[in-house]
């Protein structure tokens, strides 16, 4: 788990700095009944990295971030600002806010931040916002895939794609904020959603459906809420098969 602190205060770095590891080491202490297995061996690895102000962040950012400790009173770009650029290209990263004027922690809650600390914060108060953000880390490293990017590894949530085309070695991901286009194969993209197989199924040589986002379906063409998407013939009794029982396992039937 990737984790940073932007805070300009040595004191209070310290304080959330302590507070994270009392975290990390009491739930290393747990049992395999109080966690899953997966969440057993990730609170046992994280790095903390810490940065003075939200401009050297952004320079630096390349999207692998899981979890952001974020003053809102910073030297240079604000806090909100800064999170406000980071919403721009990072939609899953967790932030949350910390503050000595609670009068600007509500404005958080507008770049979707979990929830913000009131400095001097108490280890009891740190942990209640820690669970909540270790639980989306938990779902997200459950159900996303690491694509390489420009800017280095970037984790997809499965949830957020619905529908992925292959093109030679051009591979697109279609998600519901942006498309995100990387070199690839139909081969490593088939291998990265293998635990996955029961969501996505190939419908033609060149793509990749999510059936949960499968809202119609007309002649041949698969409608989605941003494209349609023709199926091939040879793909399109599998397809069917698949949507029925995706259907039925979500209905509850």
């Amino acid at each position: 788990m990737k984790i940073v602190i932007i805070d300009d205060d040595d004191f209070d770095v310290a304080l959330t700095e302590k507070c994270i590891h009392s975290f990390f080491a009491s739930n290393a202490q747990r049992t395999q009944s109080d966690w899953n297995s997966q969440a057993t061996l990730h609170v046992q690895h994280y790095t903390l990295t810490r940065f003075t102000n939200g401009d050297d962040f952004l320079e630096h950012y390349d999207g692998t971030v899981d979890l952001i400790f974020l003053d809102i009173e910073l030297p240079g770009t604000q806090g909100v600002d800064v999170a406000r650029h980071i919403r721009l290209y990072d939609s899953n990263v967790t932030i949350v806010f910390t503050t000595k004027m609670a009068q600007y922690a509500a404005e958080g809650y507008d770049v979707d931040a979990i929830g913000y600390l009131i400095k001097p914060f108490s280890e009891d108060a740190f942990r209640v916002k820690m669970v909540k953000a270790f639980t989306l880390y938990e779902n997200k490293a459950t159900h996303s895939i690491p694509i390489r990017t420009d800017n280095g590894i970037r984790l997809l949530h499965t949830n957020d794609i619905e529908y992925i085309d292959v093109q030679r070695h051009e591979v697109t991901y279609h998600t519901t904020n942006e498309d995100i286009t990387v070199w690839s194969s139909l081969k490593a993209v088939l291998q990265l959603l293998a635990v996955h197989e029961k969501e996505f199924i190939q419908v033609n040589r060149y793509t990749l459906v999510n059936l949960g986002y499968v809202r119609g379906i007309e002649a041949d063409t698969i409608l989605l809420p941003q494209a349609r998407i023709p199926t091939s013939r040879g793909r399109r009794k599998a397809f069917m098969e698949a949507l029925t029982r995706y259907t039925s396992r979500n209905s509850g039937l």
